[in-house]
């Protein structure tokens, strides 16, 4: 049925009029004498006035383009062609139904149907004009939208929402402007999930509110969903964009809009695709954020007020030991933030996370066996880029932490757990531990960075002689019998906390490190302290300097000649 009348709009409607099949009578409007569609002498080509079984066109010009309803109508299916604009029942009080749920729209003019609409069976809309409205609630099963035209829905609200099983854009793009819209379908399957955008893009936009059946899923594939506008609201359970190999699949939260998903969100299934939150936009996900499992993943999130979120996890380049080895990457940027409550993990190498003057937070930054993935990082005007521990739990991180272009990063540890640092990471801001520790794996996991010690025992350098680009903070640090190179990123500090252990202490650098912990009731204690670059000071703290061994390398205090080397002691 819908072939033919594709045909009937495309060519001289009137030649091939009769040849519709025998169970449906042709009904074309002409609206000679008024604009009330129960009068009979405004039809043609049907006896009295179109019903169940009937299709009906609008098409040439007439005096009476708005059309009153003027009482519920049934007709099979409706058509709308060549240059004229047509609006169904003005007045809005009343129900048109579409007993095959069909709908052909083509030509230059923009149509709208102002009543409630009614899909008797799955409709297909094929969409051609510019744009089609439906301006009123519309309910049904499965409402698929093709053609390159516009659909604009705009009906529907908290107390009488439109009600659909399944929405498919499918060409074009499909609108909803304000309306409050359900989809209810919990079919996972392309075809009869609640939202397919397949090739056809959908936009929410003033304050529309879509909401997603529990248990639902919705796909993104080849084509963009954009969520704009402060009141804009999308809900549901699970979203895939670029689900299948192969498949793009783009969507887009902006302008103070948000979507709320109750199970999982994946950017990249098995195809390339894409996550943009940005202008003050919010993405929240309660079971996780899913970034290129077997496929690849980009998600960006950018601009002040501009927040991704995660529940549960955030998992880059795979899902688990059945599906990984795609590529996620996140890029956080202008003030953005991304919160997981739970584990940021990497999957694969490829991966990436740069956070570029926006902040990361996380309570476990983790890898599969064998990964090196790099973060890179660089602090917002205000704060700090990356954030491990948040929920107290430990974790190793066996990749790369840098600098981003924007200039230095800074990592802080909160949490009563522990965070161990494996590879020799090279960025350059602070280290800041609030809670809980770093654990060192690398002797040069902190080389170049300034460690504020902020609670006692907050670093370990488990055994290593390790480098740390400078010491500050007020926690106490324990040594063991290892040496602590400090100093080389050339930073002034000064630490307040007591040491401790048989170890040593070089200053390196030239910048001035300032001792001031200590007294004699709990002294700093260590086997050698060793200035050799800046200026040490000890300014009114107690330190002892343990060791007795005669030489150069192993002295209770060994510092250079060299007149800007100096080591002082200042008395109270």
């Amino acid at each position: 049925m819908r072939s033919f009348w594709k045909a009937l709009v495309c060519v001289n409607l009137l030649l091939v009029a009769f040849a519709a099949p025998a169970h449906a009578a042709f009904f074309q409007w002409s609206g000679t004498t008024d604009d009330d569609w129960g009068n009979s002498s405004n039809w043609i080509f049907g006896a009295g006035v179109p019903g169940a079984g009937d299709d009906v066109l609008f098409s040439t010009s007439s005096a009476n383009t708005t059309i009153d309803l003027n009482g519920d109508r049934s007709v099979l299916s409706a058509s709308f062609a060549n240059f004229t604009p047509y609006t169904l029942d003005a007045g809005g009080s009343f129900t048109l139904t579409l007993v095959s749920g069909d709908l052909i729209a083509s030509g230059t003019e923009t149509h709208t149907i102002n009543s409630d609409v009614v899909l008797g069976a799955d409709g297909d809309w094929d969409i051609n004009n510019p744009l089609f409205e439906a301006s009123r609630v519309i309910t049904g099963n499965k409402l698929t939208k093709t053609g390159i035209g516009t659909l604009l829905l705009t009906g529907g609200d908290n107390t009488t929402p439109s009600s659909l099983a399944t929405l498919q854009p499918n060409g074009g793009e499909t609108i909803v402007d304000g309306a409050r819209l359900d989809l209810t379908s919990t079919v996972f399957s392309l075809a009869d999930a609640a939202l397919t955008a397949n090739a056809g893009d959908i936009t929410l936009r003033n304050a529309a509110d879509v909401r997603l059946a529990a248990g639902s899923f919705g796909f993104i594939q080849n084509a963009t969903l954009t969520v704009t506008g402060s009141g804009t609201s999308l809900t549901g359970s699970r979203l895939d964009a670029a689900p299948t190999p192969g498949s793009t699949g783009s969507i887009v939260v902006e302008e103070s809009a948000s979507m709320g998903l109750s199970t999982l969100l994946y950017i990249g299934f098995a195809g390339d695709g894409d996550l943009t939150v940005q202008t003050g936009g919010t993405a929240a996900s309660a079971l996780g954020v899913r970034v290129g499992v077997t496929g690849s993943g980009n998600a960006l999130v950018t601009g002040p007020d501009s927040v991704l979120s995660s529940s549960s996890d955030l998992l880059l380049g795979g899902r688990g030991l059945v599906e990984f080895g795609g590529t996620g990457t996140l890029t956080v940027d202008n003030d953005g933030l991304v919160q997981v409550a739970d584990e940021t993990k990497f999957w694969t190498s490829a991966s990436s996370i740069t956070i570029d003057g926006g902040t990361f937070e996380t309570d476990l930054l983790t890898n599969h066996t064998g990964v090196t993935a790099t973060v890179s990082i660089s602090d917002p005007n205000s704060g700090t880029a990356l954030t491990v521990g948040t929920n107290n739990s430990s974790s190793t991180f066996d990749g790369l932490i840098q600098d981003a272009a924007g200039g230095p990063g800074s990592l802080k540890k909160t949490g009563a757990g522990t965070f161990t640092l494996t590879g020799a990471n090279t960025y350059t801001g602070g280290t800041i531990i609030d809670d809980g520790s770093i654990i060192l794996d690398h002797a040069n996991a902190l080389q170049n960075s300034t460690v504020n010690i902020n609670v006692n025992d907050g670093l370990n350098i488990n055994g290593l002689n390790a480098t740390i680009g400078g010491l500050a903070g007020s926690g106490n640090l324990d040594l063991g019998a290892q040496t602590l190179t400090a100093g080389g990123n050339n930073a002034p500090t000064e630490y307040s906390g007591t040491m401790s252990g048989a170890g040593s202490l070089t200053k390196d650098g030239t910048g001035t490190l300032e001792l001031t912990g200590g007294d004699n009731t709990t002294p700093s204690s260590l086997g050698s302290l060793r200035p050799q670059g800046g200026e040490t000071i000890v300014d009114g703290g107690r330190l002892d300097l343990t060791s007795t061994v005669f030489t150069l390398a192993d002295a209770a205090l060994t510092t250079n000649t060299i007149v800007s080397q100096t080591f002082c002691k200042r008395q109270q």
